[in-house]
């Protein structure tokens, strides 16, 4: 499972930077004003059913059954939902073409809910190296053919071609690698309280999108498609490492943590070494991007992405906040804490929504408004939600704030020589006049030697402890 989720990063990064070059910027902002939508419906869609399948003790076909064409029943109405509305987003962005776009991604809702219910059951059963092939082809295929779209001057419908594949591809995969076949049935027994948990579920998943979405719709409203595009691309590249490690965790973390409800000191023990997992790749990935964020962008999309560096330089720094927040709504799902979870879900979404608002004020006043924007989103997730997040995580499963500390201490120490030794070479090679792709390949490599040596013992440990359960779960 490591490996192939490895190489569906990799092959994403490889696919990104043919798609930044041939289409540009103008297609990634289109797209990115139509997205906060379609998040918005697929929450919609998904109920937080497929949660409820993943955490439920006991589980038959008729209750899975059920859950199923409730979603089907859901994703129709929400695919005539986001249709509708299309003409209010065009106007809301004064993007015309939004039209058209909004009205054909609507569709995607359809597709998207064929396959929830058979992916969670993968997960459920930990078939976890299965669920990441699947991933993996769906993601090449829409790439692909993005690309070859956008060779042939498709613009922003080349981006919409690779949605369309991905979810087709997927849902062909997880039918064919899952046997379940849904009964022609709503009822099912304990569905009404899958119904009842998904739907706290649902809310936190609003709450939270809404928590990470806010400043794209505020910034594609008032400074327009450009804008939205260079923003919502740096966001989601500083999202890319909570993608690859923290997202995938959570779909070992909600079956074992679900299990374990009736062991309180297997909880702890799971929890723990989740927050050393979050600490051994999070803290460098936060450290390193920020370093060599400019870089990064300037060499994957060419000088017309170079205004997005600054921002990816800033936007890294909620790489740990995303992941330990991320990872504490995992947590209290699985304990079935569904009114806590909600609850601080719409926290969150107040916190953001107000600092995004509060630095579009600011911003306004300066040359660097979306730098400022960027600086309020990141010190309000990481100074403001994330301690308050981890608080509550520790009160429930009882762990002292001490043992956090001693637990992650080994990947922080390791980080923070790791981040002086790379911040003094890019002094060194900016000065010696370097170029961007040598000063990249020669900060990233002594980023990455310096770091396995010095984390070389928690490393080793971790793999111990995990490397065995990803590569039986296929």
């Amino acid at each position: 499972m490591v490996l192939i989720e490895a190489v569906h990063q990799l092959a994403n990064l490889v696919f990104l930077a043919i798609l930044y070059r041939v289409l540009g910027v103008d297609p990634y902002g289109l797209l990115a004003m139509v997205v906060p939508l379609l998040y918005l419906a697929r929450i919609v869609v998904t109920s937080g059913l497929d949660v409820a399948t993943i955490q439920r003790p006991e589980l038959d076909v008729s209750q899975v059954s059920a859950l199923f064409w409730v979603q089907q029943l859901l994703g129709a109405l929400v695919t005539l939902g986001v249709a509708a509305a299309a003409p209010v987003v065009a106007w809301f962005y004064r993007q015309p073409m939004l039209l058209e776009v909004t009205a054909v991604l609507a569709g995607t809702n359809l597709l998207a809910t064929l396959g929830l219910q058979h992916y969670a059951l993968l997960q459920r059963r930990l078939r976890l190296g299965a669920a990441a092939a699947i991933r993996l082809a769906a993601g090449v295929s829409g790439n692909l053919v993005a690309i070859a779209a956008a060779v042939n001057g498709w613009h922003v419908w080349a981006l919409v071609a690779q949605m369309y594949i991905e979810l087709a591809v997927f849902d062909l995969l997880v039918w064919t690698l899952e046997p379940f076949r849904p009964k022609l049935t709503l009822r099912g027994a304990g569905i009404l309280g899958m119904i009842r948990f998904g739907g706290l579920c649902t809310w936190a998943t609003f709450m939270h999108f809404v928590a990470t979405q806010v400043d794209k719709v505020c910034l594609g409203y008032a400074l327009g498609v450009r804008a939205a595009a260079l923003y919502s691309q740096a966001y989601n590249l500083a999202s890319r490492p909570v993608q690859l490690v923290i997202t995938r965790l959570s779909t070992i973390m909600l079956p074992a943590l679900s299990r374990a409800q009736e062991d309180p000191a297997f909880f702890r023990a799971i929890l723990l070494i989740c927050f050393r997992i979050i600490a051994a790749t999070m803290f460098p990935a936060t450290v390193g991007l920020a370093l060599v964020g400019p870089e990064v962008m300037s060499i994957l999309g060419g000088g017309q992405w170079r205004p997005a560096g600054p921002l990816l330089a800033i936007l890294a720094l909620t790489i740990v906040s995303q992941a330990f927040v991320q990872n504490f709504g995992t947590v209290l799902a699985a304990a079935g804490k569904g009114r806590p979870l909600a609850l601080a879900c719409t926290t969150l979404a107040a916190l953001q929504t107000s600092a995004v608002l509060a630095g579009l004020a600011v911003g306004s006043w300066t040359n660097y408004p979306l730098e400022i924007v960027a600086s309020f989103y990141t010190g309000a997730l990481g100074l403001l939600a994330f301690p308050a997040y981890l608080l509550a995580v520790l009160q429930i499963a009882k762990i002292a704030v001490e043992e956090v500390c001693r637990a992650i201490w080994p990947s922080v120490r390791a980080t923070l020589l790791m981040g002086m030794a790379v911040a003094v070479g890019r002094m060194v090679l900016s000065f010696a006049g370097a170029g961007e792709v040598i000063r990249l390949a020669a900060l990233v490599g002594l980023g990455v030697l310096l770091y396995l040596v010095l984390a070389r013992r928690e490393l080793f440990e971790l793999a111990r402890l995990v490397l065995p359960l990803g590569a039986g779960s296929s």
